[in-house]
């Protein structure tokens, strides 16, 4: 009776975990996912920038670097960040508008252009991050893909989102030193 008990105990914890362990979102599927109409919004969290793991998956995927255009939104970036959304909707690159949360007066002006948006190049992409404000116009917010990005609470999740980022290919081939051969 002991033994059945303990089992049960085991199988109440454990299921707790799969519930409170957050899920691993990799950028492939968010890429998957996306479409020209279909901007992706990093809301973002102190600790947390997608900008490095998205110039990752630009090189993975083949699209390259300098097809992924970053602008840091700010005083005066507005005129700059609409002539790259133009040239990113023609030419088909990746845009990602950094801080939109700086120019929260200019977001009903993209809002408005993503509206006309009518035959974009099928490579166009829009990310945008910004933090949670409660400015950001809602026509964009519900076209849009909408990704919570949080630095990993503790060891283990720190280990798992690590190791999710190693290709199966990198993590089986080791290089051994011949200080360790025996």
């Amino acid at each position: 009776m002991f033994v059945v008990f303990e089992c049960q105990t085991m199988n109440v914890i454990d299921s707790r975990c799969r519930f409170v362990t957050p899920p691993m979102v990799t950028f492939e599927a968010i890429f998957e996912q996306s479409t020209p109409f279909t901007p992706v919004i990093f809301i973002l969290s102190p600790g947390s920038d997608p900008t490095s793991n998205l110039q990752k998956l630009a090189e993975r995927s083949g699209f390259g670097l300098h097809r992924l255009k970053i602008l840091s939104l700010g005083q005066g970036q507005e005129g700059m960040a609409m002539q790259l959304l133009d040239t990113a909707i023609s030419r088909g690159m990746w845009l990602l508008l950094q801080n939109c949360h700086l120019l929260a007066a200019w977001l009903p002006e993209l809002e408005k252009e993503l509206e006309k948006l009518s035959k974009p190049h099928p490579d166009f992409r829009l990310w945008v991050t910004t933090d949670p404000i409660p400015s950001f116009p809602i026509g964009i917010l519900q076209r849009s893909l909408k990704v919570v990005t949080e630095p990993p609470n503790g060891l283990k999740l720190n280990m798992r989102n690590t190791f999710s980022k190693v290709s199966a290919t990198r993590h089986t081939h080791t290089h051994t030193h011949t200080l360790y051969t025996s």
